[in-house]
Formats: structure tokens, sequence, C-alpha cells
């Protein structure tokens, strides 16, 4: 089996696939992620992944078996880091099995939309369920963005992004997220801010209008279910 390389920088592409060709081997690329929680998870729960080179890192350093953080001295670049595969059981990214993908700006043309969807998922492993997320701040309670629904959706987003990650989950989990909105005028801010969240994940989605949520200004809410992938 090929290496499977992990990128987590765009322009450290050239640099780590050199890595494998001054050794004879063609890599197959596969995820490329800005999310470090993702690479420390992957190596830190076993699922295959030996690290094979790291460019000059920030705070993060590798001690054999997981990646760890320490404290800055002073601000450098963000690290850039290559894991390969060394077992056949890897289950390359989209981690679970993702049926008729479609994105919402072929489905919808007359709306502004761009939401990469399925019509199925079939996944197996730890379900995560995370509570419906709005407009407000998860540590302080504080409402944001009162009368923009886009904001709302954004706060929400990254509150069910910081949940997911608490739960050791990441938005390759998510298979299936729903949609409150107050007014269907919304749909097309708050879907769109929804899309660029998850874009490339493809999870099932459900929409729904109601006539109000538990506060009268919040304009849209946002749960989602995500399933941490088995090891085998």
């Amino acid at each position: 089996m090929r290496p499977l390389v992990l990128l987590d920088i765009e322009s450290s592409r050239d640099y780590f696939l050199s890595l494998f060709r001054d050794r004879g081997i063609e890599p197959r690329l596969g995820v490329r992620t800005g999310s470090l929680e993702m690479v420390r998870g992957l190596v830190g729960h076993g699922v295959g992944y030996g690290l094979l080179a790291t460019k000059p890192a920030n705070n993060m350093s590798y001690d054999g078996r997981a990646l760890v953080t320490r404290p800055l001295a002073t601000p450098v670049k963000t690290s850039r880091l290559v894991l390969a595969s060394a077992a056949a059981r890897f289950s390359e990214y989209p981690m679970h099995t993702r049926l008729r993908k479609f994105n919402t700006r072929d489905t919808y043309p007359e709306q502004k939309l761009d939401n990469d969807l399925c019509q199925a998922v079939v996944a197996r492993g730890r379900t995560v369920f995370v509570r419906g997320q709005v407009g407000q701040d998860l540590d302080t309670a504080v409402n944001v963005g009162v009368g923009d629904a886009a904001a709302q959706a954004e706060q929400a987003m990254s509150n069910i992004k910081q949940l997911l990650t608490e739960a050791g989950a990441q938005f390759e989990h998510v298979c299936k997220v729903t949609i409150y909105l107050t007014d269907p005028r919304y749909r097309e801010v708050v879907y769109r801010t929804v899309g660029r969240w998850l874009k490339g994940v493809y999870p099932v989605s459900t929409g729904i209008v109601v006539a109000g949520l538990a506060r009268p200004e919040w304009l849209v809410e946002v749960d989602v279910i995500a399933v941490i992938p088995d090891e085998s």
C-alpha cells in the first residue's frame, strides 16, 4: 500500500512529496486539513499513522505516541506535518459512506447556496449528539449577532466545532445536520454559512422553518449528529 499523506498546509505539499520521492516512493495524497486537533487525534488514537517528518513547528511536538502542545516563547509560522498510513485498515476520507452526494447550487439554482450534502450516510462508530446551537457564546451565554441571522449561524457553527473537539470528534465525522429558521428569508445566508463550515463533508441535512425559538432574538438554531469512526 502506498503511503497516504496528510498535509495541514497547502504550501507544504511539494516539500513533503519530495521526502517520499527521494526514497523512491510515490505517495497517494489523502486528507488535507488545517486542524491540528484532527492531526493530534489521528496519531493519538493509533489509527495506523506514524509521523514521518516535520517542518519548523509552532507549539506542537511529537512524543512517539501523540502530538503534544508546549508553550511558545515567540510566535512562529504554523507547523507543517506529514503523517503516512502504516496499516491497510485506514479508512480514507470521507470517513463514512455518503450516498448520492450533491451540492445545493445545482439542486436550487435559483438560490445562492453552496452546501455539500448527500441523501444518506452509512456510519459505524461512537455517536456524538450535539445540542442545538444558537447565536450565543458557549462560555458567557452572551448573545451574538442580534438581528443578524448569518452572524448567529456563524456563532452556532463555532460552538459546534468546539463541542465536537471536546467530545473527541471533528467536522469530518458529522453525518446529520438540522437547521431551524424562524423566517425562510434567512435560508440563503444561513445555509451559505453552514455550508462553508461543512465544505467537503457531505452530511444529510434537514431544514425546518419554525414559529420561534426559545428566545425571540434567536433567528437560527443548528444541531448535528457526528459518528467517530471505528478504528477497524
